[in-house]
């Protein structure tokens, strides 16, 4: 029973820590295309943590529309550097 609370373990710290030993495996590619792409989720997340959207409000518009042309912007570098069989890795 996980009673609803928030996993409050930074995933990035463990992979931080015991990156090292994924990278000196034969999967280098796959690791280092994933670490970046779990990266970029948490730097959307913590951005809009916690923040109160105004439906009203003309420059939370103006903000929100910049921020999601930045993030998508970030996710097709990593698109365009990550090879087609990583991008397509089914869990």
């Amino acid at each position: 029973m996980g009673f609803s609370k928030p996993n409050n373990l930074g995933y990035h710290n463990l992979m931080d820590v015991q990156g090292e030993s994924l990278l000196q495996d034969e999967a280098r590619e796959e690791v280092i295309a994933l670490i970046a792409l779990q990266r970029h989720a948490e730097k959307v997340s913590v951005f809009y943590r916690g923040k109160v959207i105004d439906p009203h409000d003309p420059n939370h518009s103006v903000i929100a529309d910049m921020n999601v042309q930045t993030f998508q912007n970030e996710l097709e570098q990593w698109r365009l550097i990550t090879r087609n069989e990583i991008r397509n890795l089914r869990a």
